[in-house]
């Protein structure tokens, strides 16, 4: 199990990302890569990410990926909480 010393986030996938910047967790590389802009964290739902329910928590995915129950678009970084 891996644990984020800053936000206690866990999880056990080894394909699985965490932003260490803004502590959004992502299904992949592609979808982490996806939320950030010239440096910046952005809202993963304001690129087009929707919200996936896993076993260790709600993750960040790409729309239609397998495993992925959407919350509603617009889900703000709040409703991941």
């Amino acid at each position: 199990m891996t644990t984020c010393r800053e936000c206690s986030r866990q999880w056990r996938s080894y394909v699985e990302a965490h932003c260490g910047g803004c502590h959004q967790h992502f299904t992949g590389v592609s979808s982490f890569d996806l939320h950030l802009r010239g440096g910046s964290c952005l809202l993963p739902a304001d690129v087009g990410l929707v919200v996936a329910s896993r076993s260790d928590g709600n993750v960040w995915a790409w729309p239609g990926e397998r495993d992925a129950a959407v919350f509603g678009s617009g889900t703000r970084r709040d409703d991941m909480e």
